[in-house]
């Protein structure tokens, strides 16, 4: 079965795919999204690991990447096509 990323929906647990080039966030957890307080951009793809899912104020995952929480804006992220309650 051959495995295509596209856009679906976004869980915890799933494995997806950041392209080149995205800008992850990092926030102040106190303030609840209201201004980055660092941001990196990837010089090469990666794959990471949900760890959170938010849809507001705006719709963003949180990845997990260079053992911390980041986050990055849904649309900018591609999950491999299977969903996590189908991994075993």
């Amino acid at each position: 079965m051959k495995k295509s990323m596209k856009k679906m929906k976004v869980n915890s647990g799933d494995l997806v795919y950041v392209p080149q080039g995205v800008k992850l966030l990092k926030y102040d957890k106190t303030k609840y999204f209201e201004h980055p307080i660092n941001y990196s951009t990837l010089k090469n793809p990666k794959y990471m690991l949900v760890i959170e899912t938010h849809k507001k104020p705006v719709s963003r995952v949180g990845v997990f990447y260079e053992g911390t929480t980041w986050y990055v804006s849904t649309r900018d992220v591609y999950t491999l096509g299977i969903p996590s309650e189908q991994i075993c």
